[in-house]
């Protein structure tokens, strides 16, 4: 489970980098990251405005993921660190569609 937790660790850092990326503007629409969808890639104001609307959201994402792979790392079993992984993957699948909805709201709404 060490490799599984260390994976979880990096793809929730790789998520607050992003979300913090996109709350200081710093994700362009041209861009191979982001919320890329018909919506968001109009115009640059509203690739802005949905990022802006969902960064704090991906970062909560990332936050649950890194902390969920440290717990990984730390269970006394591999059954305890798979039911960790599990758990803390749902999870943070909340915050992401948060993320999306906002965005796209905030996209549309520009």
């Amino acid at each position: 489970m060490l490799i599984a937790g260390i994976a979880m660790v990096i793809g929730g850092a790789g998520l607050i980098l992003l979300g913090a990326m996109a709350r200081a503007g710093r994700l362009t629409r041209q861009s191979i990251v982001g919320l890329r969808t018909k919506t968001t890639m109009a115009s640059d104001e509203a690739w802005e405005a949905a990022h802006a609307a969902g960064a704090g959201w991906v970062v909560a994402a990332g936050v649950v993921l890194l902390v969920g792979g440290v717990a990984v790392m730390l269970a006394d079993s591999e059954t305890a660190g798979g039911v960790i992984a599990l758990i803390a993957t749902g999870v943070m699948l909340l915050p992401l569609a948060i993320a999306f909805t906002r965005g796209q709201a905030a996209a549309r709404s520009v």
